[in-house]
């Protein structure tokens, strides 16, 4: 076969499967099921150039995760109580609550989450959530930078860090943990390519267990499966935990720093995820990094891991798991988010941090 027919034929094979990718992508975004879920968090979740992402001010509506619920915010874009203003400078005490998807609620309506309770249960004190999915650290440092920077005023920092946190460290900082420079490089190729290639794009989805797809365009499978390994796993820890808490500390001590200057009181406040349950692993790498942390840096620390372990003593850890998580999923219920407030309500009470 001579070079032109080659080159014809090639030509012809990349724009069938252009048209047919072109096809299918359109195909991929009428799916009911990831159509319904990404419209509805497109509709109160933006990004920020300041800490990256965050929720869009005066929204109230419905999305779904794992069920329909009702989310709102306020005119500051943090998760509350369906049409509240908040003002930049409080006319109480005002406690704020920061964190990820835990402290977020994802899934949850706001006055049953763990924060929702608590701004029912102290009436006197102003309560506000600025807890959105998926922050960590870096972030928690940039959104209180850019708050503060506008004139927000609060009394005291209840900072809810997740084992998440610490993977999500390294991404924020534009590393991937696994993936050297020629394979980042081929990793954002397939990414875009399989928006237009149906080969590409039946290649991400039907290759997805394999050892290349898991190496090179599985990354992001691969960061979901360890998310919750690393303080238990030696092998997930040298690769994500040493790292991650390294930068979680400094960008901590940053927030720390900030809190002392402004004589603001801090709280910091760990919990497990059904990993550290269901193995029974509720001291590890991150209950020990964060315990020496608070008592150099004169913090105090609430650890959830043994108010969890406390329950699975009492109920087994079976019945912890359906009771208090969502199913399939690794959040709190409306039952894990009230036994979560009862637990550091009674936390904050004994460290004399009573709201």
């Amino acid at each position: 076969m001579s070079s032109l027919k080659i080159m014809i034929n090639v030509f012809v094979y990349l724009m069938f499967d252009i048209s047919l990718g072109t096809l299918y992508g359109k195909f991929r975004e009428a799916e009911p099921k990831s159509s319904m879920v990404e419209e509805s968090e497109k509709a109160f979740r933006r990004r920020e150039i300041a800490f990256h992402h965050g929720l869009l001010p005066c929204f109230d509506g419905y999305t779904f995760w794992h069920q329909r619920y009702r989310i709102s915010t306020d005119n500051l874009g943090f998760k509350s109580q369906p049409f509240r203003q908040t003002a930049l400078s409080p006319s109480r005490v005002r406690t704020v609550f920061l964190g990820d998807s835990f402290t977020e609620g994802i899934g949850v309506e706001y006055h049953r989450t763990f924060v929702g309770l608590f701004d029912s249960a102290h009436p006197r004190q102003e309560i506000v959530n600025m807890g959105v999915a998926s922050y960590s650290p870096k972030l928690y440092k940039e959104k209180l930078r850019h708050y503060r920077a506008a004139g927000f005023e609060y009394d005291r920092l209840i900072l809810c860090l997740d084992i998440s946190d610490i993977q999500d460290e390294i991404v924020y900082n534009g590393m991937r943990a696994r993936l050297d420079p020629r394979e980042r490089r081929l990793y954002r190729f397939i990414e875009s390519m399989s928006h237009y290639s149906l080969s590409v794009s039946l290649f991400q989805r039907l290759g997805r267990k394999t050892e290349l797809y898991n190496r090179v365009v599985g990354y992001q499978w691969k960061y979901s499966e360890e998310r919750s390994k690393w303080p238990d796993d030696e092998g997930v820890f040298n690769e994500w935990g040493k790292l991650g808490l390294k930068m979680a500390a400094s960008n901590m001590d940053t927030i720390v720093d900030m809190q002392r200057s402004a004589r603001k009181q801090m709280v910091l406040v760990i919990y497990p995820w059904p990993q550290q349950i269901m193995s029974g692993s509720f001291r590890n790498q991150q209950t020990s990094f964060w315990r020496d942390y608070c008592k150099r840096n004169g913090i105090t620390l609430i650890n959830l891991f043994d108010s969890f372990e406390q329950a699975c003593m009492r109920m087994g850890k079976e019945k912890v798991m359906s009771d208090y998580f969502i199913s399939g999923d690794v959040h709190w219920n409306e039952n894990g988010h009230a036994f979560v407030f009862r637990a550091l309500d009674s936390a904050l009470r004994a460290s004399n941090i009573g709201l």
